[in-house]
């Protein structure tokens, strides 16, 4: 018998072990010189896209290549949580014409730093800067710039849309949550990326809800 305390190291290791299998196919999948940019989507909200793009980001980070996550979904924001970090800039700041990257924080972890969401979104949030630019500007002093995002279903006016600047990126990574996510709607989101002419480098199946059951 495997008690709990147990049975929770072995995942623990589990999880990490698959962390570093998908970090090694990216690594082979990205560019070998300048910056490479991979953007983690989901089809819905609540896939655990953004524990995704944390621990690539972490792992990545461990590597010894200097590594910056950017929050792009401005919609419901999380990447902050991971590393207890406040949001600290606005949209406001984002209209003096500053550097982006004076508002990185070191994220706790060596060669990572991360740019979070700005404080208050709630007006004409798209309007001072693209996610294209944002990235271009990120992509400055970094290797690897992972870039979380909002999902791409529902579009509504609140969202920083992925699709307008998948484009951009080396590398598109679509989270689905395991027995859970409708299928025609990974399909969807994925038309869609690909339409978009987003490079998209697969899929990764989360089964942590089946965790916790």
């Amino acid at each position: 018998m495997v008690y709990r305390s147990e049975a929770t190291e072995l995942e623990t290791m589990r999880q990490i072990a698959e962390m570093k299998r998908i970090c090694s196919v990216i690594d082979t999948s990205l560019p070998d010189s300048g910056s490479a940019c991979l953007i983690v989507v989901s089809a819905c909200q609540g896939e655990g896209k953004t524990l995704i793009s944390a621990g690539i980001a972490s792992l990545v980070a461990g590597y010894g290549k200097p590594v910056l996550g950017v929050d792009l979904n401005w919609h419901a924001p999380a990447l902050h949580n991971y590393f207890a970090l406040n949001r600290n800039f606005d949209l406001e700041d984002l209209r003096t014409g500053e550097s982006l990257l004076g508002f990185v924080q070191p994220s706790g972890i060596e060669n990572l730093d991360i740019l979070t969401a700005p404080r208050s979104t709630a007006n004409e949030r798209a309007r001072y800067l693209s996610g294209a630019e944002i990235i271009e500007e990120a992509r400055e002093g970094y290797e690897m710039v992972v870039v979380d995002t909002a999902a791409i279903l529902p579009t509504n006016r609140s969202m920083v849309d992925p699709v307008t600047f998948s484009n951009v990126a080396d590398g598109v990574l679509l989270v689905v949550l395991n027995c859970v996510t409708p299928r025609q709607d990974v399909r969807r989101a994925q038309m869609i990326l690909e339409a978009s002419g987003a490079k998209m480098m697969g899929a990764v199946v989360n089964h942590w809800k089946n965790l916790l059951m």
